[in-house]
């Protein structure tokens, strides 16, 4: 190895380099001695101000070697492109959260993660984490990255929609997000084609559910989301009509993204069935998330498979969490004709063999009897005994099935919705099955039950 013979050289030498990377790199500068080209070197970046030691300085003089920092060159820099400084809310997601200064949000390693929501922990590759995020076998709620990111998203907005929704006029075709007249469909990665269905055939029915919207005086939005990715959805967002209708400028992007890895359906349906549980039916709490009764029951049933929650389907559909009834499951009642009590209508019904829920709205005054068994509740009222009296003295015979409902819009009341839905020139189960549904008529009408 060459040395300079004398200081004065190793100066002369040095002035020269100076010049030279002041000429291909100006803001780089020596900071430390410079022996010849062969030899370590220290130099500072004036951009960022960050230090770099270069082992060969003829690099820099070729200009094959820059900033670390300023060019992205994939070199590890704690406080700068380490996970935990890139990605403070995956690193959340680590179990050992020291760990995250050790690797960039790239790296192939695997590392133990755990899910925040039900402790499960799973070995994942940092690259997938940072993609997807947990994905937790035990808890997921089996909703595409792309779709929770738009519910999250509308919901932060408190936009009021629907989610998974089949008109009338959609030939069985479901939209993703509803609202006003509106319709956003997120296209996943299997709208450029997979080995069930072709490009072609996914672009064909993709085609056909435009025009079915459009003819039908929606506004369709298609949000390219081919990666499941923050940033790459984000953006996708942004540069579409989206930006405008949303009024994109008030949203809490780091929130969101927070949201997304910490949180998912299963814990958010969890939250709101503790909390309304005797206040609201499940259909309401599943209104409160935008989702049908059936994608409630199911997130709720994984909830409670993991201990966030207690539902009971089997409960449900004997209407355990109808609040219209709630009060009197688990009540006492007693059968007129042979004087037995029972601890609820349930049982009454089981031992009479009798159709779900006609022990109780015999005791609730709302029939009189069934297969002529008559109930009563041992803790009845005077208002129930009156409502069943009049029944009783009046010349129409009282129906068992049919409940009154109102138009909202206009405040007509129909005796039922078989009788609303031959007014409005349709079939028998109409009305019924828009108010099944959440949904209006063409002309804009909604229906409830009185």
């Amino acid at each position: 190895m060459y040395y300079p013979r004398t200081e004065k050289d190793r100066l002369e030498r040095e002035e020269k380099f100076k010049k030279q990377l002041f000429e291909i790199s100006p803001n780089l500068e020596l900071v430390g001695k410079y022996i010849n080209s062969t030899t370590k070197v220290e130099v500072k970046c004036n951009k960022c101000g960050e230090e770099h030691q270069i082992t060969n300085p003829r690099n820099l003089i070729n200009g094959d070697t820059k900033c670390v920092r300023c060019n992205g060159i994939r070199r590890l820099l704690v406080g700068y492109n380490d996970y935990a400084t890139t990605h403070p809310n995956h690193t959340l997601l680590l179990k050992d959260k020291e760990e995250a200064k050790t690797f960039m949000h790239s790296s192939i390693k695997r590392v133990d993660t755990v899910c925040p929501i039900c402790g499960t922990e799973k070995n994942i590759r940092v690259a997938d984490l940072t993609r997807h995020g947990i994905c937790c076998p035990k808890c997921s709620d089996k909703i595409s990255y792309p779709n929770r990111f738009m519910w999250n998203l509308l919901s932060q907005l408190k936009i009021d929609f629907e989610n998974e929704v089949t008109f009338d006029w959609s030939q069985n075709k479901r939209y993703d997000f509803v609202f006003g007249r509106n319709i956003i469909e997120m296209d996943g990665g299997f709208h450029k084609g997979s080995k069930y269905n072709s490009y072609e055939t996914v672009k064909e029915i993709d085609d056909l559910k435009d025009e079915l919207a459009i003819s039908n005086g929606y506004n369709i939005i298609r949000i390219e989301c081919y990666t499941s990715d923050f940033e790459y959805i984000k953006n996708k967002i942004l540069d579409s009509e989206l930006k405008i209708i949303l009024e994109t400028d008030n949203v809490n992007w780091v929130e969101l993204e927070k949201e997304l890895i910490t949180n998912n359906l299963v814990k958010i349906a969890s939250n709101i069935f503790n909390e309304y549980l005797g206040i609201k039916n499940i259909s309401d709490m599943a209104k409160l998330m935008n989702v049908t009764t059936a994608k409630f029951s199911a997130f709720l049933r994984t909830a409670t498979r993991i201990g966030l929650a207690n539902y009971n389907a089997t409960d449900s559909r004997n209407g355990a969490y109808d609040v219209s009834r709630g009060l009197d499951f688990g009540k006492e009642c007693i059968c007129l004709n042979d004087g037995k009590i029972y601890p609820s209508c349930k049982e009454a019904e089981r031992e009479y063999n009798l159709i779900k829920d006609s022990v109780g709205r015999i005791c609730r005054g709302e029939r009189l009897s069934c297969h002529n068994f008559r109930f009563d509740f041992i803790n009845t009222t005077k208002e129930i005994q009156d409502k069943k009296k009049s029944m009783e003295h009046s010349d129409s015979k009282p129906s068992h099935s049919a409940k009154k409902v109102i138009c909202v819009e206009t405040g007509q009341i129909y005796n039922s919705s078989t009788e609303a839905s031959k007014i409005l020139g349709m079939g028998g189960g109409y009305v019924s099955n828009l108010m099944r549904k959440h949904r209006k008529t063409k002309e804009g009408y909604t229906f409830k039950y009185i």
